[in-house]
Parts: structure tokens; C-alpha cells; sequence
């Protein structure tokens, strides 16, 4: 409620008279009183003064806190005293502070200053807290005063000039103090309102009423202050919030608690109230005990008197345990009913319902609170002694007849058992076996197991009982249980390992039974020995594990001998690979100490029983206590010293220290060994000439021819026909194409798109002050390539194919990279028709078609290195750049390729000396000039296979023997000496590719690309092996290289190689003589145009052989694998 006191207007007439006085009084400085006789009354005044002294003396002075500000109309005071010492001092305030404002206009107390220091005097506070807390009821808005006055007035005639405050309205001060102090302010509860006053304010307006602007008649006649305490405004002040919930909610809550209620016991409770009752009274007790802990200490004392707090509290708590009670009191009417009604103990169903039911109450009445104890058990009767004794009783016998029923189904299992247990008078024969049975019949495994199982889980039941109780039921023990279960037990791991040894026997018996010397050597080596090894550990911890569980005794019986029988086995390996490395090593060292020196007899013998000496059995036998010291010092020697000097005298010999090699002596009579038992020897002497050895010659190649000879050895036709389909398969085919295309093709593509392309840079250095310039490709790698006319993508080769090979053509049209054509072996299978060819002639028309067609895409290539051709290509413009260079222009550049490849005599200096060795006919054997003017795939293809052709269709196939002889020391030589292979590396050129810019002559880049025959061809992939001619002679028998392990899964033999051929001695059978030839390079000193040339002494070359042969085919494979050739 607020009140407004409003001065009294005084005529504008009596305030200038007044003024004027007062200015002429001041002038003569006459003392007049500053502040005239006070408007608030005496007991206001009073009032004001004690509500100070109590805040001054309270000791909380610092309580309260103002915020905001008056400019903001949010100017606020909170009082926290514990007796709202501020607020009452604002209450008391007010109205002297509305009656000061009640003076006359323009004179009195009516500035804030004055204000301020009038209520100061008035109370005798014109210093410290009292002092502060006037200064801030009383607060400051701006620095104006009596005589600088502040004014907001309109700029313009007619219109509301704006507010001097920032927010509209008037000028307040608000001061709030807490409910606990208002509560407080009251002498007991009944005295309390409902509406406890809370906020008290008081504030003035702010408008003016002069209706004459400051700068004349025709502004605004409203004006807004900008301070307290102007021209007589009236004050209005007065409570303006109120707590209107709390006192209704203590009032509540001391009605609740009565001194009736609060006074019940709680046996009391427990009479008068059920359990939905006592739960409604604790509800309400809680919340009514909510309202009443939230009051302060000094609160619940001053109104909580009848009952007290504590009456309270203890009050609540009995009727917790009262609720307590009344829960329980079911399960104690339970026991006291079932004590009394008793149960039948051989009753299981009615002992298990009652237990089921006994140990939750038992547990709920013996988890009550010591108190709900004591009322149960003085109110109500309960006996937990008795309960628990009943309660344990009863368990007992329900375990006791429990364990019975156990008893009786586990002596009926053991029954069972031991209808199948081995009686002791017969246990010797079986042992270590325990029962009788195996897997499939009577005591099975799976009875077993689950036998095991059932007296494991059985004990294990047995167990969870009381002793006393087992005790009673077992009074012998269970120990005849656990021997039961520790036979079975027994019987499952004998059973077990007998298993576990059947499989490592399934292993190793076959083993045992093998005739290693029927095992190759790296099959033991990588493959037998590691997995026997792995297995033996396998078998050891098996073994060691079953000696743990079933004792050495048992597993005697089980495993038997099978540990050292593996143990025996393994040295056999060991045994076996010794006997073959010393065999080998023997042999070989044998070949040396015959001469003790490499010589012309025996350095390529040397040379090849050391090749033949399995170098991983010495590894794997080193580091072992196999292999004797002499076997050692032998093999060290070999690979040492004795290679060393093979080496020297292959490095240093050759055609320089030739000497022909005979077995006749230059006598012309070859000796004739003296017959053994079982030869088919002449009873008169026979003497064996070179020229019977020639005839005899010549008779074998015509014998060759014969029908009787193909008939003899199961031949489709002759030998001749034999040699030309042996051609036709291994030479005239689809694969011998695809190869050679799938080696070249995809290898210059490579080379042109990572070689070539990928080595143009993407910016060039122009090392000028230009800078870099970026560079753009204007040429694929596939457009590069068909420019400088080498069509190496599929697409491109097709065009040139003839129509006549339509399947492939039309293949490698649909394909612009080779990769979709190749398989997972990076093979091509393209079908040149040439398989597919009937009959030996059509076969080689069409490999020779096919061929040409295959070196078309290339031919350039060809050319160079076989036709001493010299290939350059010059590409302008592969690459374009361009650079702003601002007010200077732009600088452009191209970039131009050359590639080039200098032409090699390959033909004439690699190709024509292999076959003029071989002895193809020198007619069909191309020249230098010849060969320089093939210019098509077709010239040059012919160039290469007519020759090797037309020997063997008019030599080899017609007289295979002659032939043989007469090129085999020059074979041989050429074998033994190594000259195949640098023959190879005149095979060889490089594409040269340089890119550079038109602009400034800048080197882009300049790189080349070796082809080289000797590294592309890999003459171990074609299956040749060109180290001797006893790696010749293996090719040829054998049908496929050796292998270590069969398609499935088994080992191979050992290979069964034939006595070693002489090769260093065969290639000194025979003349040296120097012949023509059309090689321009040699290395071995001789001009051009010529060449050596061994003239076979075929007598002696047959001689030789025939010795060979008499050897080699006393061993039955070697003649098993001749006769597989020739068949």
C-alpha cells in the first residue's frame, strides 16, 4: 500500500518575492537558517533513529548488497541480516524522508545533498555504517544541484521533449530482506501472516509541470529532471512484494504434527494403522518434515515448542519401524502356524514347498531392525531361535533325502560300469586298458566320456551338501566314487594315446618301410626332414604328456618302440645323404687325381661331377656329425682349388694351344677290350681300323633308315621322319610365335611409356631469366610409337597382319593393351594356325608365314640388329610450352625428339657363326651384303631358319650319325670353352632418344635403351643346357625337367643320370683348321672372313661314342630313357 504526499503550490508571485529576500539577505551575509523546521514528525524521527541503532549494533552490517542503478530504474538494496535490520531501516525511512520533500518550491531541502545531510542530522548518523547506509537509501543519480540545475525540454514548439532518465519512468529505490527475516520479525506462528511483506519502495516522478521551455514561450512546457528532490515532489512509498507460500506451509505442517500424534508409541502404531495407512503417514510425515528442516535453526525453536523438533524426528522414525512391523507380522504368524502344524520328512514335495517359503521370511524377520525386533518379540510373540533351529532342521532333511536318491543312482551307475571292467586274472593281457571296449562297441568311448562326466558332476553335487549330512548318508566316504571316476579316467587317456600313436604310426611306418635311395636328395632335405622333425616334436610332447598321466610302464605298452624308431629314422636321412654327397664328391675328386691336374682329358669331367655334386646336402650336413673329414677336405678342394684351376685353364686355353686328341695313336688300330662273361664276342680275332669304324658308320645310318630298324624300336616311320616331326613339335608351333611376341611387344611398350614419356619433365629450366617454363605432351606414348613407325600396341600390330591369319588379326584389333591378352602366367595364346597345320611341310609354311607376320610390328628393330641397319626418327613438337612474361611478352618452346639406334652385324657376327659350327650349308648362309639389303620380316625370318632348315631336313634327319660326329667337336668345343653366349652379346644395340627445345637449344633430357639378346634370352627358360654335353644329353632323355615332388604329393627319385661324357676330350677329336666364313668380328684373333674350324676325326668321334654307349647302357634306365627317345 503506498501513500503521496504532494507540496503545496505555491503562487509563482510569493516565490519571487521570497527569492528575491533571500538574495538580498545573502548578499549582507545575514545567518539565516540552512534548513528550516523538519515536516516529518518527532516520533517518525525516533523511529528512524532506533531502526538505525538496531542495524549499527546488529553486528551483520555488512549484510546486504545494492545493485543496478537509479538512472536504469533498476536500483535495488538486498538485506540478509538475520533480522531484515535494512529493510526496517527503509520502512522507517520513507516516511521522514516523504515528509522533508513536503517544503515550499525552490527552497527547503530538495537537493540530495541537502537531503542526505538532513536526515544524517536528524538521526545523529552523520558517519560510519549508519552513515553509509543513508548515503545508499538516499542514492546519487547525477552532480547537479540547487544552483546548476538540469533540464530536458523539447526542441520544437508543440512537441514532448524526451526523458533525462535512460529508462522511462520514475525515480525508485527497492529494498527486499528474506522470509526467515520476516518470519522472525514475529513473536510465535499464530502471530505470522499469511502474506509475509518482503519488498519496500519508494520513488518519485520525474516530470515537471512548467509550461515555459528555458529558451522561450514557443518550446515545449513540459520538462523532465534529471535529479531527487526537485520543486516539491511528492514521494510515494510502500510494500511492493510479498512470500505468500511459506507461513501457510509452516502453519500446515505444526497442525500435522500434533502433540496426540507425535505421542504415539509404536506398538501403538502398529495396533492402529495397516500397511496402506502407515505408508499415507509417512508420506505425509516426510513432506511436512520437508517444510520443517528447511527452516533455520532459530525458526523451529522460536514456533516448534509442543512438540519439539526432536519429538518430531523420534516420531517419525517409530513409525518407520512401525511399518516395518506391519510387513513382518505375515511372516511371523507363518512360522508360528507351520512349528505348529508340523511336515512328513519322507514328504520331498511338501519339506521343499515349506523351505521355499521358510528362508525368505526367515531372512526378512532376522534383517529387521533391532527395534521391529523388539516390538515382534515383545508385542508379537517371535522366537528367531526357534525359527532358525526349525528352519535348519528342515534343510537337513531335505539334503538327506536328497542325497540318498544321489547314492542310489550312483551305485546303479557303478553297477553298470563294472559289468565291463577288466577282471585282475586277465588285466596282464589288456593292460594298460582298464574295461573292456573299444570305440564302436560295448563300453565305448562316448560311454566313457559320458560316464566320466556324470561321477565328476556327481561329486561335485556331493560336495555342496553339509558334511554332517553326507556323513550320515555316505558313512563309508565317497571315495569308491572317485576311484570309480579315477578308472574311467584312466581308461579315456589310455584310450586317448592309443589314438594319438595310431596316427603318428599312420605316418611313419610308411617311412620307416621307404627305400630312401628312391627319394631325391632336396626332397628330404626341404621337405622330410623339416616335417619329420616337427612331427617327432609333436610325438615327444604326446609321449611325455601320456608318461605325466599314465606312467612309463603304460606307454611302453601303448607307444612301444615308435620313439626311437623315429629317432633311427632320422639318421637314416642323415645316413642316406651322406652316402650320396660322398659318392659324389668321390667321383669327382676321382676325375682330378687321375691326372692330379685340369688337362685336356679330364677338365670338362671335372667340371660336370662337380656340377653334379649336391651342394645342399653338404650345406645341410656341415654343421652335423655326418660327413667324414676326408669327405670334407675333399669337397672344399673341389669348389676351391681344383675349380679354380678348371677356370685358369678354360680362361687361358682355346684354339692358341689346340692339340688333336686320338685313340689310335696315328696307328689306325683302336683297342678292343678283352672279353667279359656274359659279351657276345667273335671266336676269331677281329681288328678294329679306322676304316671299319667308318664303315660301320655309315651301315648304322642306313640302318637308321630302314623299316627293320622302326620296327625294332616301335617307330611310326624312320628316323629321318622322326627327326623332321621332332622339329615340327618342338620348333613349327604356336607357342615358339606367341613367345617371341610376347617378349618383344610388351617390353617396348614399357620402354617407350615409362622410358621414353615418362622422362619428359613437366616444366623446363630455360637457365635464362625467363625461369622455368611448364611443358604439355602433344603425343601419347601409342600416338609417339605409330609415328616412328613401330606398331608395338595390339591395335596397331593388327594392321599389319595379313588376312590369311584373320583370328589373330581380329584379336589384337579388339585390344589396345596387351595386358587382357596375356594369362595368369603372362603367357599369349593367340592361334597362329600353325598347330592346327597337317603334316611336316604345311607345318613349316605356315611357322615361317607366322613368324614374318610376328616381326612385322618391329621389323625396324630386326633391322637394326641383325642387318647392320641404322634406325633415326626425328619428331617435332612432342611436347609445347608457353610463359607470360608481362611487358616483355611470352616466350614459347617445343620440345623435339630424336631417337636413334646404330645397326650391329648380329646376323653375319652372332647367327651366321652358330650355324656355319652346326655345318648348315654355306650357300644358304647370308653375307654381309645380303643381309643388309633384307628389308622385309619375310628376307629376314628366311635368313634365319633356311639354314638350320635345310640341315636338319638334308643332313641330320637323312644321316643322323655322320652328321653327329662330324659337328660334335666343334659342339663340343664350342661347349666346353664357353663361346655360345658371347656370341649372343654381338646381339645387341641400343635406342638412343634425345629431346631438346627449338628455343635456346636446351637439353630436355638424352637417354638410351639397351637391347641386349644375351640378357633378353634366358637359355635355361628354353631348357637348354649349354655347360656340357652331358646337360645336352639329359635334355634330350628327359621329358620335362627334374622335379622334387610328384602332382601328388609324392616324392621322385633321385635322378638317374648317365656316365658322364668326356665333352673337353671330344672337343680335341679332330683338326684344327682355319676355313671362310662370313663373320667380320671374331675373338679369336682371326681376320675377317675367316674362322676355326674342327675337322672332326669321326672315327675317333665314333669310337668314342660307341665306348660311351657300351658304359651307359649297362645302366637300365640310361637304356630306358634312349629307347623312350627314339620311341
Amino acid at each position: 500500500m503506498e501513500t503521496k504526499h504532494s507540496n503545496t503550490k505555491v503562487a509563482k508571485k510569493s516565490i519571487s518575492i521570497l527569492l528575491s529576500v533571500l538574495m538580498v539577505l545573502s548578499c549582507f551575509s545575514v545567518a539565516f537558517p540552512t534548513i528550516a523546521k523538519a515536516a516529518a514528525t518527532t516520533q517518525q524521527i525516533n523511529e528512524l533513529k532506533s531502526a538505525l541503532a538496531a542495524f549499527v549494533n546488529s553486528g551483520e552490517t555488512g549484510s546486504y548488497s545494492v545493485t543496478g542503478n537509479m538512472a536504469n530504474g533498476n536500483y535495488h538494496i538486498y538485506d540478509n541480516t538475520s533480522q531484515g535490520y535494512v529493510y526496517n531501516v527503509a520502512v522507517k525511512l520513507a516516511p521522514v524522508f516523504a515528509g522533508e520533500m513536503s517544503t515550499a518550491t525552490g527552497s527547503g531541502y530538495n537537493w540530495w545533498t541537502l537531503m542526505r545531510s538532513r536526515i544524517k542530522s536528524l538521526t545523529g548518523y552523520s558517519s560510519g555504517v549508519g552513515a553509509t547506509l543513508i548515503d545508499n537509501l538516499l542514492p546519487v543519480i547525477s552532480s547537479y544541484d540547487y544552483n546548476n540545475k538540469y533540464y530536458q525540454e523539447s526542441g520544437l514548439w508543440g512537441s514532448t521533449p524526451s526523458r533525462a532518465l535512460t529508462a522511462y519512468g520514475n525515480l525508485y529505490v527497492r529494498v527486499s530482506r528474506t522470509v526467515n527475516a520476516a518470519l522472525m520479525s514475529y513473536a510465535n506462528l499464530s502471530q505470522v501472516p499469511n502474506n509475509l511483506d518482503i519488498t519496500f519502495q519508494y520513488y518519485c516522478d520525474t516530470a515537471e509541470p512548467t509550461e515555459t521551455g528555458e529558451s522561450g514561450s514557443w518550446y515545449s512546457k513540459r520538462k523532465w529532471r534529471r535529479e531527487w528532490y526537485a520543486f516539491g515532489s511528492g514521494l510515494s512509498y510502500g510494500v511492493s512484494a510479498q512470500d505468500t507460500t511459506t507461513a501457510p506451509k509452516i502453519k500446515a505442517a505444526y497442525n500435522h504434527f500434533t502433540p496426540a500424534l507425535v505421542g504415539l508409541s509404536t506398538y501403538d502404531l502398529t495396533v492402529q494403522y495397516n500397511a496402506s495407512t502407515i505408508a499415507s503417514l509417512i508420506n505425509t510425515n516426510n513432506s511436512y518434515w520437508s517444510t520443517v528442516n528447511s527452516l533455520t535453526t532459530a525458526i523451529k525453536n522460536k514456533f516448534f515448542t509442543n512438540p519439539t523438533v526432536n519429538d518430531i524426528q523420534a516420531f517419525m522414525s517409530r513409525a518407520v519401524i512401525a511399518q516395518q512391523v506391519i510387513s513382518l507380522l505375515p511372516a511371523n504368524t507363518w512360522y508360528q502356524n507351520a512349528m505348529a502344524a508340523g511336515y512328513d520328512p519322507q514328504n520331498y514335495s511338501q519339506m521343499t514347498s515349506l523351505y521355499s517359503t521358510a528362508v525368505p521370511y526367515y531372512n526378512s524377520l532376522n534383517g529387521a531392525s533391532a527395534d521391529a525386533k523388539a516390538v515382534l518379540t515383545t508385542n508379537y510373540l517371535m522366537n528367531l531361535t526357534q525359527y532358525n533351529a526349525w528352519k535348519e532342521q528342515l534343510f537337513d532333511n531335505i539334503q538327506i533325502y536328497e542325497l540318498r536318491e544321489l547314492k542310489n543312482t550312483i551305485d546303479q551307475k557303478i553297477a553298470e560300469v563294472n559289468q565291463y571292467k577288466i577282471p585282475d586274472e586277465q588285466y596282464p593281457i589288456y593292460k594298460p586298458r582298464v574295461y573292456f571296449g573299444d570305440a564302436n562297441t560295448e563300453l565305448t568311448n562316448t560311454h566313457l566320456d559320458v560316464a566320466s562326466g556324470q561321477f565328476a558332476g556327481w561329486l561335485s553335487a556331493i560336495g555342496t551338501y553339509q558334511q554332517e549330512n553326507i556323513n550320515q548318508v555316505f558313512p563309508e566316504g565317497t571315495g569308491y566314487i572317485q576311484a570309480v571316476l579315477a578308472s574311467i579316467n584312466y581308461e579315456i587317456q589310455v584310450r586317448n594315446y592309443e589314438s594319438v600313436y595310431a596316427q603318428f604310426y599312420e605316418y611313419f611306418t610308411p617311412w620307416f618301410a621307404k627305400d630312401l635311395t628312391e627319394v631325391n636328395s632336396t626332397y628330404i632335405i626341404e621337405k622330410l626332414y623339416p616335417e619329420v622333425i616337427a612331427k617327432q616334436s609333436a610325438f615327444n610332447t604326446q609321449y611325455n604328456n601320456a608318461v605325466n598321466i599314465l606312467g612309463q610302464e603304460a606307454v611302453n605298452i601303448i607307444f612301444g618302440t615308435l620313439k626311437t624308431d623315429i629317432v633311427d629314422f632320422i639318421d637314416k636321412m642323415h645316413k642316406e645323404l651322406e652316402a650320396r654327397i660322398t659318392a659324389e664328391v668321390n667321383l669327382a675328386y676321382s676325375y682330378y687325381t687321375a691326372f692330379n691336374q685340369i688337362t685336356y682329358q679330364n677338365f670338362t669331367l671335372v667340371k660336370d661331377a662337380i656340377g653334379r655334386v649336391e651342394t645342399n646336402i653338404y650345406d645341410f650336413l656341415a654343421p652335423k656329425a655326418y660327413m667324414t673329414q676326408d669327405t670334407r677336405n675333399k669337397y672344399n678342394a673341389l669348389f676351391g682349388t681344383i675349380l679354380q684351376q678348371y677356370n685358369n685353364f678354360v680362361n687361358t686355353g682355346g684354339f692358341s694351344i689346340y692339340q688333336q686328341q686320338t685313340f689310335d695313336g696315328g696307328t689306325g688300330i683302336y683297342y678292343v677290350r678283352t672279353p667279359m662273361e656274359q659279351d657276345l664276342a667273335r671266336t676269331t680275332e677281329y681288328r678294329v681300323t679306322e676304316q671299319r669304324l667308318l664303315d660301320t658308320l655309315n651301315k648304322l645310318d642306313d640302318l637308321l633308315q630302314s623299316p627293320d630298324f622302326a620296327e625294332l624300336v616301335g617307330l611310326d616311320g624312320t628316323v629321318e621322319q622322326m627327326v623332321l616331326d621332332l622339329l615340327a613339335d618342338e620348333l613349327f608351333s604356336d607357342k615358339t610365335v606367341n613367345e617371341l611376341v610376347g617378349l618383344l611387344y610388351p617390353m617396348l611398350v614399357e620402354m617407350f611409356e615409362v622410358d621414353l614419356i615418362g622422362s619428359i619433365p613437366s616444366s623446363i629450366d630455360t637457365g635464362t631469366i625467363f625461369g622455368s617454363v611448364g611443358v604439355s605432351l602433344r603425343y601419347t606414348p601409342r600416338e609417339l610409337c605409330n609415328t616412328i613407325g613401330l606398331k608395338v600396341y595390339p591395335d596397331q600390330f593388327a594392321t599389319l597382319i595379313d588376312s590369311s591369319f584373320a583370328q589373330v588379326k581380329n584379336e589384337l584389333a579388339s585390344k589396345t593393351s596387351w595386358t587382357p591378352l596375356l594369362d595368369e602366367d603372362d603367357n599369349l595364346n593367340l592361334n597362329w594356325g600353325v598347330d592346327e597345320a597337317e603334316g611336316y611341310h604345311a607345318k613349316k609354311a605356315r611357322f615361317m608365314s607366322a613368324v614374318d607376320q610376328a616381326l612385322r610390328g618391329v621389323l625396324p628393330l630386326f633391322r637394326v640388329l641383325l642387318c647392320n641397319y641404322t634406325w633415326s626418327v626425328s619428331i617435332n613438337k612432342v611436347g609445347y610450352g608457353e610463359k607470360d612474361l608481362g611487358f616483355l611478352g611470352s616466350i614459347k618452346i617445343n620440345v623435339d625428339l630424336d631417337l636413334t639406334a646404330n645397326g650391329c652385324h648380329g646376323y653375319i657376327n652372332t647367327l651366321a657363326p652358330i650355324l656355319e659350327t652346326l655345318g648348315c650349308s654355306p650357300s644358304l648362309i647370308r653375307n654381309a651384303s645380303q643381309i643388309q639389303s633384307a628389308s622385309t620380316s619375310g628376307a629376314i625370318v628366311n635368313a634365319i631358319f633356311e639354314p638350320i632348315i635345310d640341315f636338319v631336313e638334308n643332313k641330320l634327319a637323312k644321316a643322323p650319325l655322320n652328321t653327329f660326329t662330324e659337328m660334335l667337336p666343334n659342339l663340343a668345343y664350342a661347349i666346353s670353352f664357353g663361346r655360345i653366349t658371347p656370341l649372343l652379346e654381338n646381339l645387341a644395340t641400343s635406342i638412343r632418344y634425345k629431346a631438346k627445345t627449338d628455343v635456346l637449344g636446351i637439353t630436355v633430357f638424352e637417354d638410351s635403351y639397351p637391347i641386349n639378346a644375351a640378357e633378353m634370352i634366358d637359355i635355361e627358360d628354353l631348357g637348354l643346357d649349354l655347360t656340357s654335353l652331358n646337360g645336352l644329353l639329359r635334355g634330350f632323355l628327359s621329358d620335362e625337367d627334374e622335379i622334387e615332388e610328384g602332382d601328388n604329393g609324392t616324392p621322385t627319385p633321385p635322378a638317374k643320370l648317365p656316365p658322364l661324357i668326356n665333352t673337353g676330350l671330344v672337343s680335341f677329336l679332330g683338326r684344327l683348321e682355319i676355313v671362310s666364313s662370313v663373320r667380320q668380328v671374331s675373338k679369336t684373333g682371326l681376320p675377317a672372313g675367316q674362322r676355326y674350324n674342327i675337322k672332326a676325326d669321326k672315327a675317333d668321334v665314333f669310337y668314342y661314342l660307341l665306348t660311351y654307349l657300351i658304359e651307359a647302357i649297362q645302366d637300365p634306365d640310361f637304356l630306358e630313357s634312349v629307347l623312350d627317345f627314339f620311341g
